[in-house]
């Protein structure tokens, strides 16, 4: 007996009111379209899956890219907070003297602990900085002491002390300096720590005012270069403008007290002189560039050229 069951051609055929193009289907098996329909129905859920599937992905990269954004901004907060931290509990170094190579060390030590002297009698930021170079001049430098103490509102000033010439009497005068807070650093490449080799002056250097034809016969290390002027490299002469340079990228990329401070720092030498009112008129000076000078990004507080008329002159500001 058959087991395949027939069925008349008139009642197997009925029009199926969701067909695109409105076919008749036969109710007999036909393998290739139940093929068809399950491929087209796997086609359709794959697609919906591919598209489920780039928007979990795109979710999930914006997901990761928020979560390290968010996690290194914590890492540099907490880096700031770290390098103040180890700044405001720097130990103070003990300079060595004896020895070249003790003193090189010295100043690598002390530039990197940064110890802030009068810090605990004086935590607040500071309002203004003001950097001095030092060199080997200590009677100037002693004047100038004087009269920061005497300006009003230093003690909410930052003076940051770089030296050049490194000696015990210069280092106990600023030690001795109680109305303020004090950072010294030390310019590591002075002709004190490299007396016969560059950047001090070496046995092969020309000397400055030797021509360049002699200098060429005598092979001297620098012979082809010397100066506009027709003069050669005198380190004690160069070694300020390198200790100028290296003085303005160690303050404002290397010192950790000073990690996000927008002010002003205030550039002088050891033969300054500031007048007690110094801080209020750097004020004034700052309110006259908000209003007539946006564009502005260097003022300077005084000149070398002589001035008759000073107390006519001495409250205003241009």
């Amino acid at each position: 007996m058959r087991s395949d069951v027939r069925v008349s051609p008139e009642r197997s055929r009925w029009k199926c009111p969701d067909c695109v193009h409105n076919r008749r289907v036969t109710a007999a098996y036909d393998p290739q379209l139940l093929i068809s329909i399950v491929l087209l129905a796997v086609k359709m859920r794959l697609r919906l899956l591919k598209k489920n599937f780039i928007a979990f992905l795109v979710i999930l990269i914006v997901f990761i890219m928020l979560f390290y954004t968010i996690r290194r901004i914590k890492s540099e907060a907490n880096v700031e907070v770290t390098e103040k931290e180890v700044s405001q509990t720097a130990i103070m170094v003990k300079f060595d003297y004896e020895t070249i190579e003790n003193m090189r060390k010295s100043v690598y030590d002390s530039n990197y602990h940064q110890f802030i002297q009068n810090r605990d009698k004086f935590p607040l930021d500071p309002e203004v900085v003001v950097v001095v170079q030092v060199h080997n001049r200590p009677a100037y430098l002693k004047m100038l002491i004087q009269s920061l103490e005497k300006v009003t509102g230093i003690q909410n000033t930052l003076v940051i002390f770089s030296h050049d010439y490194f000696s015990e009497e210069i280092s106990g005068m600023v030690k001795g300096i109680t109305f303020c807070r004090v950072l010294q650093i030390y310019f590591p490449y002075g002709i004190q720590l490299y007396p016969n080799e560059f950047p001090g002056q070496g046995p092969q250097d020309c000397p400055r005012d030797i021509s360049k034809e002699d200098a060429i016969k005598k092979g001297c290390s620098n012979a082809e270069h010397p100066d506009s002027y027709g003069h050669y490299r005198e380190a004690s002469v160069t070694q300020t403008k390198h200790h100028w340079w290296w003085k303005l990228h160690f303050v404002f990329e290397r010192v950790r007290v000073l990690l996000g401070y927008k002010g002003f720092v205030v550039f002088i030498e050891e033969d300054n002189y500031l007048l007690p009112d110094f801080h209020e008129y750097f004020k004034s000076m700052i309110e006259l560039r908000k209003a007539k000078c946006g564009d502005c990004d260097v003022l300077t507080v005084g000149n070398h050229d002589g001035l008759s008329g000073f107390h006519e002159f001495s409250s205003k500001t241009e």
